[in-house]
């Protein structure tokens, strides 16, 4: 085909015009291969994805990762067939066009295709099974032909990596490499390989490890066959060196992430090892590059042998940063690197005398190295000379003399010794010898460094866990009011002629007595002292620090950080501290902090503090527009946006907590893909350790995000209770959501939940989709499986947590939560699907389950036993109640399959048979716990209503909504409840599920009728007037009542809409 006809194509992609790409591509016939890969990325440019799908299927096939993802999103037998595209109806028609050319003929339509990818499988196989490869997925199809075409490839790859099939997208190179071992197959192959690699897996543990033994055992494998192509061609971008790395380093890998496989431990380190060496024999004469002796290092490391790699680097010539001439690996190593790899080897093998050598070397270059200083010390210890380390430091300290600048890490390793020796023997002159060695570095660097309480506060803890908590309080204490005294900007401001300078090292100095202060008290409650500063002068000296550091009105400047800034949130700990209940304490907090950012915008402690302080004043709006006001990007929504997730859902904000669960995604969708496309180039840079870096970090880290699976729990829990617009009045300058039951997804026993249940089911095994937590939750089978999460959250930016913070999450507590949401999702979307299956009585009899709905049923009760055996965390909000929520939803979901399929093994299945069962456990069971379930809830918090109506209520509803839809199906509807049994029991539940959710908006209203009392009542006094004023005040008074109420229109609808449902089963008999 000539490139005449694809031109066109190529324009219509490139202007975004992909509805008249597709109808170009559809023009062509069907030999044409890349104009179908052209059409296949049109249609998912287009967001057709499933005729995407269908496309690549036809050119590809037989690819176990394409055939499962078609088979997800195609829908099952009987669901209505999709619609023909427009273009495609054009296609088959014939006719002639303007210039009188009969157009071809387009035999395959859409509803073939459907057909073609579809079986007689139940909806229920595809929740249940986790999808896992065939024997055989490794191998070409025999009814394809090889594609070898680069530009075919090419663009079939950058289709498959968009749809998220990285796997067949290394499966077409290899094929191609089997046909046509080009240089570019070869490397495109090793490093799609890395994108599989890099990506977390849709398939079950075996499949992964048959997946990952293939495609690593592969890499090696072409890396050799690169290395030998390209002998043979003489001059090469790729030189047979660095494709020798590239197999070493797949060899390392195999080692270290596959599982334990006798034959490949005997063989592949000794390979890996002679690999390596036989690299660094070829730099023989230059300067080694340090890429080949990492990875030696990594080879050796694994093998426990490190003399070997003492051997080579003592046998190496003293290395210079500069790169060997025409070196494939990068840079030589440093001299530093050299020694301290030394160091920690000779450490290794036990010889510390040589490795104190060392660190003794690299710090008479640079004494201030605190790793070396740490390293000695290690060494020293471990022959018992600690001693040695003393003296040494003595001498750093006497040559420094009085210098105008000291050294940190010397002074603190003086902290540190005194820590070892308490630590080894806690006496009291021990104890005594660390208070004093803390002090003498306060004196020292609490005027000089703001980062001095940092560096102390481990060893504080040491000092205050000793068995006399009090004595060490009180000395640190007096310590720390004499040097507040002595350093106050308020006591000094009329006569001191101090330069700037000089006032910051001041209020350095009285910061850092102050976190000492403030941390002494926090240990020993038993112990206080009248003497301390209050809050007030805290920020009497902050407003003198104010003008002491006056903007210059740059960029830069604004940016900056301003040093009083600490002194804002030490004076909120403190009120808070003396008043942690105090409604007008908080809001005397908030308008601090408000006034305080407005001063230092960028400042994220500040923000921090305030999103805490107003999600306890039940003003979460406020505390989500101070988020967003941060601009967290990339890694940091992983690791920070713990700060405000727990706040969102507690708060009623369903619709934000779903906006940042989805940027979370985004963010771990392309991290994945990037990781894979860095890590190839990093090896084709012979950058071998940054693509191990990339590659490491990525499957340990960002695949198992404890953050990650949080955000998908919760996109499912938020998403049947998501908000829609109301009309907005002119004095409103932002747009109010109005919560709302079901209106958009969720199952939630309407009559749209059969066709959202199988939308939902096409995604449960995509692990890019919030869904896959149903298929996670389904395979973790014991909670030791729960071990390779991994927690990213980076708790260092909560350094300025107060004492009355709101408690951040536990790691199990976190992982039981998304257990609970994907197992009570999984439970909605079976009884959605069991619900659709059910058939009504002819002639007052019953039909027997058929084979279908006896699936049906067996999975849903499997489901529901499941959720009745959930543990729910003690720390979780509502646990109690929840506990007894979770009791009546299996007591619901047992009466709604008796109901519809009868009782299993049972003899005799009649109406009035079901009809008895189904009352008796709802009167028995669900009803009872329903009881306790408002007992405990009664009268709860504004946070637990907002947290128990997604977790719990919601589900519960749902649950019985479809009960409900049954129920009236076999005739005992709402309106039988003097007639039928099972009817009235439905009604005595509804009475009593309605009175507890009338509970929950007497809640509500209580946060409403408090916001109309809250008011600023915290008197100052007069020579502290200047530094608050009554506008912020008022503002921030105004602003709370406004977010509170953002909560209540949230939430009170939804409950409004489930009270009405409710109640209509009060309706009597006609």
């Amino acid at each position: 085909m000539s490139s005449g006809k694809l031109h066109p194509i190529y324009v219509a992609l490139d202007g975004h015009q992909y509805s008249r790409a597709v109808k170009l591509a559809l023009s062509l016939p069907e030999s044409n291969t890349l104009g179908k890969a052209l059409l296949a990325h049109a249609y998912l440019k287009s967001g057709q994805k499933h005729a995407a799908l269908v496309t690549l299927n036809k050119i590809v096939g037989g690819c176990c990762e394409l055939s499962d993802e078609l088979k997800m999103s195609s829908p099952v037998v009987n669901s209505p067939q999709l619609p023909i595209q427009k273009g495609e109806l054009k296609g088959k028609m014939k006719g002639k066009s303007k210039k009188g050319k009969k157009k071809p003929v387009q035999v395959t339509t859409r509803e073939s295709d459907i057909v073609a990818t579809t079986k007689d499988e139940s909806m229920m196989d595809r929740l249940d099974n986790q999808p896992s490869v065939p024997p055989n997925w490794e191998e070409l199809p025999s009814l394809k032909a090889v594609i070898t075409d680069e530009t075919t490839l090419a663009t079939l790859a950058v289709t498959l990596q968009s749809l998220k099939l990285p796997l067949t997208a290394y499966q077409i190179y290899a094929w191609a490499v089997s046909t046509a071992p080009s240089e570019e197959f070869l490397t495109k192959s090793f490093t799609l390989g890395l994108g599989v690699l890099a990506s977390p897996s849709r398939w079950d543990k075996t499949s992964r490890e048959k997946i990952e033994t293939h495609i690593l055992s592969q890499l090696q494998v072409v890396a050799l066959q690169l290395a030998r192509l390209v002998v043979q061609q003489g001059e090469s971008v790729c030189s047979s060196r660095l494709a020798t790395g590239w197999a070493t380093q797949a060899a390392l890998w195999q080692l270290q992430w596959l599982p334990y496989n006798e034959k490949r431990q005997l063989i592949l380190p000794r390979l890996a090892e002679s690999m390596a060496l036989r690299l660094i024999q070829q730099e023989v004469g230059t300067n080694g590059s340090a890429e080949v002796r990492l990875l030696c290092h990594r080879i050796l490391e694994l093998q426990a042998k490190p003399a070997d790699m003492l051997e080579i680097l003592q046998q190496d010539s003293i290395p210079i940063a500069e790169a060997p001439s025409g070196s494939e690996f990068g840079v030589s190593l440093t001299a530093y690197q050299v020694q301290t790899m030394k160091a920690k080897l000779f450490t290794q093998i036990e010889d510390y005398s040589a490795a104190r050598r060392i660190y003794e070397d690299l710090l008479a270059q640079n004494p201030d190295d605190w790793t070396c200083l740490q390293g000695h010390l290690d060494c020293c210890a471990k022959i018992e000379s600690v001693d040695l380390t003393c003296s040494f430091v003595g001498k750093i300290i006497a040559q420094e003399g009085a210098s105008k600048y000291p050294l940190r890490g010397p002074h603190l390793m003086k902290v540190e010794l005194a820590a070892h020796f308490a630590q080894c023997d806690s006496n009291d002159a021990s104890l005594r010898n660390l208070a004093d060695a803390i002090i003498t570095y306060g004196k020292t660097f609490g005027p000089r460094a703001s980062c001095a309480f940092s560096d102390l506060e481990s060893y504080i803890d040491v000092l205050l866990e000793s068995r006399d908590v009090h004595d060490g309080a009180k000395v640190l204490v007096a310590f720390s009011i004499d040097l507040q005294k002595k350093h106050s900007l308020q006591s000094n401001v009329e006569e001191s002629t101090k330069d700037d300078g000089e006032a910051l090292s001041d209020l350095r100095a009285y910061i850092f007595a102050e976190k000492l202060i403030q941390k002494v008290l926090a240990f020993s409650k038993g112990y206080d002292c009248p003497s301390i500063a209050n809050w007030t002068a805290l920020l009497a000296e902050r407003e003198i620090s104010i003008a002491m550091s006056e903007s210059d009105g740059t960029e830069e400047a604004e940016k900056e950080i301003k040093p009083g800034d600490e002194l804002a949130l030490l004076a909120i700990n403190k009120l808070m501290y003396m008043n942690p209940e105090d409604t007008s304490a908080k809001i005397t907090s908030a308008a601090i902090l408000e006034k305080a950012i407005v001063y230092s915008p960028n400042n994220p402690y500040l923000k921090f503090a305030a999103m805490d302080i107003y999600h306890q004043l039940d003003a979460t709006s406020l505390s989500w527009k101070i988020y967003k006001t941060l601009s967290l990007k990339h890694i940091q929504l992983d690791s920070c946006s713990f700060v405000i997730l727990p706040y969102l859902v507690c708060g009623g904000l369903y619709n934000e907590t779903i906006e940042l669960c989805n940027s979370m995604i985004r963010f771990h969708t392309i991290a994945a893909r990037d990781c894979g496309d860095y890590s190839g180039r990093a090896m084709k840079s012979g950058i071998l350790s940054k693509a191990d870096e990339f590659l490491v970090f990525q499957r340990t880290k960002m695949n198992r995000s404890l953050s990650m699976l949080e955000a998908k729990g919760l996109i499912l829990d938020s998403a049947a209770v998501l908000g829609e617009p109301i009309e907005r009045k002119r004095t409103e300058h932002e747009m109010m959501l109005h919560g709302k039951l079901g209106q958009l997804q969720g199952i939630v026993g309407g009559e749209s939940d059969y066709d959202r249940a199988i939308q939902m089911t096409s995604e449960i095994f995509n692990p890019f989709a919030s869904l896959s937590v149903i298929s996670w939750a389904k395979s973790m089978e014991r909670e030791t499986d729960f071990g390779d999460i991994t927690d990213n959250r980076d708790f260092s930016i909560l350094s300025h947590r107060f004492r009355f913070s709101m408690p951040l999450d536990q790691k199990h507590s976190i992982i039981h939560g998304a257990l609970r949401r994907g197992h009570i999702h999984g439970l909605l979307l079976r009884a959605a699907i069991f619900v659709d299956g059910i058939k009504g009585p002819k002639k007052g009899k019953v039909g027997g389950p058929n084979g279908e709905l006896k699936r049906r049923t067996e999975s849903f009760l499997r489901s529901v036993e499941t959720v009745a055996s959930l543990k729910l965390q003690s720390e979780e909000i509502a646990s109690t109640g929840g506990k007894h929520l979770l009791s009546a939803l299996a007591g619901i979901c047992h009466a709604l399959s008796v109901v519809g399929s009868g009782t299993p093994g049972l003899e005799k299945d009649g109406l009035e048979e079901r009809e008895l069962t189904a009352s008796i456990i709802l009167e028995e069971r669900s009803l009872v716990h329903l009881k306790e379930a408002q007992k405990a809830l009664r009268n709860s918090s504004v946070k637990a209503v907002c947290f128990t109506l997604p977790n719990y209520l919601v589900p519960l509803f749902s649950l019985f909504r479809m009960l409900a839809k049954v129920c009236d199906l076999f005739g005992w509807g709402k309106r039988k409840s003097k007639g039928r049994r099972c009817a009235s029991s439905m009604a005595s539940f509804a009475g009593q599920f309605c009175a507890m959710i009338e509970d929950f908006r007497s809640s509500m209203a209580r946060l409403l009728l408090s916001s109309d009392g809250l008011s600023f009542e915290q008197e100052l006094p007069p020579q502290y007037q200047n530094i608050f004023y009554d506008d912020i005040a008022k503002q921030t008074h105004r602003k709370i009542i406004e977010a509170r109420k953002v909560t209540q229109l949230r939430v009170d609808p939804i409950l409004e809409d489930m009270v009405d449902f409710l109640k209509s089963f009060e309706v009597s008999e006609d």
